[in-house]
């Protein structure tokens, strides 16, 4: 519960930043829900071709579960440091990662991906 409740918050914000801001009206998109162990981490990029594998995140010590949202929309703005802005919404997503004793990352090139790295004693296939 410890884990679950922040991820379940950070994934409400995250769609719904998605839906208002990623894609133009009457556009398509896709979001993606990305969520695995580190070791399972390769396997699924083959799967998925979509997530990084340039993660600084990664290699934190005991960072050993990726959580993922990834949307093919518009991308997020360059000028936006989204650790260090006015957004509520990124400053409880910010927040939440801490809780989780996490690290967050953005990838803003084909759309937006914010992938988080954590250490859960909890299973996760």
């Amino acid at each position: 519960m410890d884990t679950a409740v922040p991820l379940g918050n950070i994934a409400a914000e995250m769609i719904s930043n998605a839906l208002k801001h990623a894609f133009s009206a009457g556009i398509e998109g896709k979001i993606t829900i990305f969520l695995c162990k580190k070791e399972n981490y390769k396997k699924y990029l083959k799967k998925s071709g979509d997530f990084r594998t340039d993660s600084k995140c990664q290699g934190i010590k005991n960072s050993q579960v990726l959580f993922a949202i990834k949307d093919n929309g518009k991308g997020f703005p360059k000028e936006i440091d989204f650790k260090n802005t006015n957004s509520l919404g990124l400053q409880i997503v910010t927040t939440l990662v801490e809780q989780i004793n996490g690290c967050i990352e953005l990838k803003s090139d084909h759309g937006t991906e914010f992938a988080i790295w954590f250490c859960n004693d909890r299973h996760v296939s």
